[in-house]
C-alpha cells in the first residue's frame, strides 16, 4: 500500500541544529539525507530532508526541515506543512472544495 503522505514539512529556526538532531534521530531508523543534488542549488537552500525523495519528487517518502517561506520564527504551526498524495489535479480540486 502506497503512503497517503508524499512529505511532512517543520520549521526550524536552526538548520544546523536540526541537521545534527534528525541526521542522528533517523540515522538509527535507517533513514538518511534526500539527494537533491541533482536540482538547482538555490530551490533547496535552507531545505533539509531525510528518507525518499526521486525523480524529482515525482517519488518521495520523507520529512523535510526548512525555514518556514514568510520569513517569520518557526513556531507551533508556522513552518509546518503536510503533503498528501493526490492521483490527479482533478482531486486537488475536490479536496480543496471539501475543505
Amino acid at each position: 500500500m502506497k503512503s497517503m503522505f508524499a512529505y511532512i514539512c517543520l520549521g526550524s529556526n536552526d538548520l544546523e541544529r536540526s541537521a545534527a538532531f534528525y541526521d542522528a534521530v533517523l540515522g538509527t531508523l535507517g533513514y538518511s539525507r534526500c539527494d537533491t543534488s541533482a536540482e538547482s542549488e538555490t530551490s533547496w537552500t535552507g531545505w533539509l530532508g531525510w528518507g525518499v525523495y526521486e525523480n524529482g519528487g515525482a517519488v518521495q517518502d520523507a520529512l523535510w526541515v526548512c525555514k518556514p517561506f514568510n520569513g517569520a520564527p518557526a513556531s507551533v504551526g508556522n513552518g509546518s506543512m503536510v503533503a498528501l498524495w493526490a492521483k490527479n489535479w482533478a482531486a486537488v480540486e475536490a479536496f480543496h472544495a471539501a475543505a
